[in-house]
């Protein structure tokens, strides 16, 4: 009997995406919606009132537009199973507001005007749930728990970020009253439902708010009730991510955390994944700086490295070991110029890490993921090291081209785009000097272009491809008929995947520009033919109504509009190999550059625009005047002139407006010539 009386909503919550049509008729969608109201407050079995709210859930998630009729009793219904009901029924009944939530703010944020803003009137009513919910805590609950407390939290994470600012009035009487409370479990929840409003209001709602709280958390951060403690930390973690200016413009209270964290790294407990956390949240705020002298970390530095290094070495488990090593990566991509003497020292110290992993993981002593894992972020540091101290690198490149090689000739797949992320760094840094390297580099590039069973490493080769063009520029040309077969290969293959294709097609791009006209020529003919093949099918297909299609065809486009552009600026000095594309270029940079603003794809637009200033400044130039005579009579047209019109008076970012305004000068001196 108890199966039977499962059945019909569990049938009906896996049917929920089929029954269309049924819902859109009134009287089955009350029928349907009553009976699951009825289900959800009165059967006998919990599994039934459990499966019922799922997929009242579902309703909510699915349905959302039917949902004016029948909110009421939906709010009533799911208020009792929260409070009331067993824990199961009423975790789905928190799911029902956290996908309210959840829709609306994708509605909004898509300015989709049908949002019913059943969160923001009922915000009240959500936040009293969620609150009340916050003091269920379960004794040494952890974070990838899923019960009413946590529940709680996500309910006012999601209204957060639905309403935005109303939501600060709303918990921060609850947070003051409980913040000082006469035990750990008011206090966790004031400091919880703290950190769950910090992302959806304007930053200056909350901003001075957050400073008046700094010195509560850093107290909380070090209590001896680990839940307070660990809410703490991760507060703190989310306050270094939205507001990192409370801490770096405010060097008291910096040195206050920096006191704290350091000790709970190198402990390798459980706070020192928190600690770790704060670090990397804190390291990214300098993610947009570049070539600072000196900056608020510098003065801590050499420690905050000891420390993780001993996290990494002695962590007590391997998210330990793993949290510390990607707080390092940040670190050193946030390193100063003043810091650089450490990253220096710390080369060697990577480097004998990356070779005792290897080690570890052949004798047995760690598992091969976890092997991988931390391998594949080691090769991160050492990468980012590369590219933080640039040439500097040059007295380490032979010792890390050593440890690379022997990862690439031990090591499986998994860590191979890893690897060659770290040679494109290791490129950037030393330039040419990576050459003599070059002729053992090459297989191992040539087996991962050649994985189009695995698109995310074939995409991380072609960018260690782009990266070794760009810097080592012509001393790649002995070895680009090897990455040029399989290129080929790969775009003539039916069964690669065509987005894989348009990866491969840039790459060209990259390698044409790089190596010269006198190393490519005897390849630019196969590939513009490729090109034009390519531009030619995907002009058949079907755009309007197909946004596959439509995204393809846009990113294909862009992959051309590079490819050839890269062409005209390699080739500018040898007209005469130019010339028969020239038509071919220019009509599919006109119906790209006009279908893609039709369809609000700016950088398609501009890439087929730029096109068009490319073919302007190499036909300025040629010495043939019937050549010259035949690009004015084909550029200097009222569409090319329309199309360069409109991307002159588009509202783009500096860098993109000055590149319009080269094309349209390039036709003026062509017009000129």
């Amino acid at each position: 009997m108890r199966m039977y009386a499962i059945t019909p909503p569990n049938a009906l919550c896996n049917a929920m995406e089929f029954i269309h049509d049924n819902m859109k008729q009134q009287e089955q969608r009350d029928r349907l919606v009553d009976a699951l109201c009825s289900t959800a407050k009165t059967s006998q079995s919990s599994r039934t009132r459990e499966k019922a709210m799922e997929t009242l859930v579902k309703v909510a998630d699915m349905y959302y537009s039917t949902l004016p009729n029948y909110i009421e009793i939906l709010h009533a219904i799911t208020t009792n199973a929260i409070f009331h009901d067993e824990e199961a029924v009423g975790l789905q009944a928190m799911l029902f507001w956290i996908s309210i939530c959840e829709t609306e703010q994708d509605m909004k944020t898509d300015g989709d005007g049908r949002c019913l803003d059943y969160a923001l009137k009922g915000a009240s009513m959500i936040t009293n749930i969620a609150l009340q919910a916050l003091l269920q805590q379960e004794e040494h609950q952890e974070e990838g728990d899923w019960n009413i407390s946590i529940a709680g939290g996500k309910l006012l994470q999601s209204l957060a970020l639905c309403i935005g600012d109303p939501v600060v009035e709303l918990v921060m009487p609850f947070v003051y009253s409980k913040v000082e409370g006469s035990n750990w479990r008011e206090k966790e929840a004031a400091v919880m439902a703290f950190g769950c409003i910090l992302n959806g209001p304007q930053a200056n709602t909350i901003q001075d708010t957050v400073a008046q709280s700094l010195p509560g958390l850093l107290q909380y951060v070090r209590d001896e009730h680990p839940m307070l403690a660990d809410t703490s930390g991760w507060v703190l973690a989310v306050v270094c991510e939205l507001f990192s200016d409370v801490f770096l413009k405010q060097p008291a209270y910096l040195q206050q955390l920096m006191n704290i964290i350091t000790p709970m790294i190198s402990s390798g407990g459980d706070m020192a994944v928190r600690a770790c956390h704060i670090l990397h949240n804190l390291g990214l705020s300098y993610a947009e700086e570049e070539d600072q002298n000196s900056n608020e970390l510098s003065v801590y530095f050499p420690d905050l490295l000891n420390v993780l290094l001993v996290a990494i070495d002695n962590g007590g488990n391997q998210n330990i070991k793993s949290v510390a090593q990607e707080a390092l990566n940040v670190l050193i991509d946030a390193a100063a110029i003043d810091c650089c003497k450490y990253l220096h020292v710390l080369v060697p110290e990577l480097q004998k890490r990356m070779r005792l992993m290897m080690q570890l993981q052949m004798q047995g002593q760690i598992s091969s993921a976890d092997a991988m894992t931390m391998l594949g972020l080691l090769c991160g540091s050492l990468g980012s090291v590369a590219k933080k101290v640039q040439a500097g690198f040059s007295g380490h490149i032979r010792t890390s081209m050593e440890v690379l090689f022997e990862i690439l000739q031990n090591q499986s797949d998994t860590v191979l785009d890893e690897a060659l992320t770290m040679l494109g760094s290791f490129a950037h840094a030393v330039k040419r000097l990576l050459g003599p390297y070059m002729p053992n580099v090459v297989p191992f590039l040539v087996k991962a272009l050649m994985r189009v069973d695995e698109p995310d490493l074939a995409v991380v080769a072609v960018g260690a491809l782009g990266d070794l063009s760009l810097c080592i520029r012509d001393d790649i040309a002995p070895y680009i008929d090897a990455f040029l077969r399989v290129i080929h290969q790969n775009l003539q293959n039916p069964e690669v995947d065509r987005n894989l294709k348009c990866t491969f097609l840039s790459c060209l791009g990259d390698i044409a520009l790089n190596v010269g006209d006198s190393h490519f020529a005897q390849y630019l003919d196969t590939f513009m033919q490729i090109a034009r093949a390519f531009y030619e099918q995907s002009a058949t297909l079907n755009i309007a109504e197909d946004q596959e299609n439509e995204e393809y065809v846009m990113t294909l486009w862009e992959s051309i509009a590079v490819f050839y552009t890269s062409v005209c600026q390699s080739f500018k000095s040898v007209e005469t190999q130019l010339e028969p594309y020239l038509q071919q270029m220019l009509l599919f940079a006109l119906n790209a550059s006009q279908t893609a603003m039709s369809l609000d794809y700016v950088e398609v637009f501009a890439a087929a625009v730029s096109l068009i200033g490319d073919m302007a400044c190499v036909l300025k130039g040629v010495s043939s005047p019937q050549l010259r005579d035949q690009g004015k009579s084909a550029l200097l047209t009222a569409p090319v002139w329309e199309v360069v019109g409109r991307a002159v008076n588009l509202e783009n970012d500096a860098e993109t407006k000055g590149q319009m305004n080269w094309v349209k000068k390039q036709l003026e001196l062509l017009q000129e010539s």
